[in-house]
């Protein structure tokens, strides 16, 4: 399995990807600023990888996090939060 990785101390590395529907821009923005301050705050910064893009065609966020099951159990409770403030695209 020879490919671009992140470093990692932690034994199992995860991946989500997560697709947020939804036209308010500032929610958006706000779950990322509440995902990057989970990192931040965590002091994981170099435990992690992060990445987001907005698509304002089609009103979709996504958020891409590589890290250890606890920083992703983290980072999914954040996302909890916002379950039903999407739009359904379908």
């Amino acid at each position: 399995m020879d490919g671009s990785s992140y470093e990692s101390n932690s034994k199992i590395k995860s991946l989500i990807i997560v697709d947020y529907y939804s036209d308010d821009v500032e929610k958006i923005l706000e779950i990322s600023t509440r995902l990057l301050t989970l990192i931040h705050d965590s002091k994981l910064d170099n435990e992690v990888k992060y990445n987001y893009k907005y698509d304002e065609k089609t009103n979709k966020a996504r958020f891409v996090l590589w890290g250890s099951p606890t920083f992703i159990n983290k980072a999914t409770a954040i996302l909890k939060d916002y379950e039903e403030d999407g739009w359904n695209k379908n």
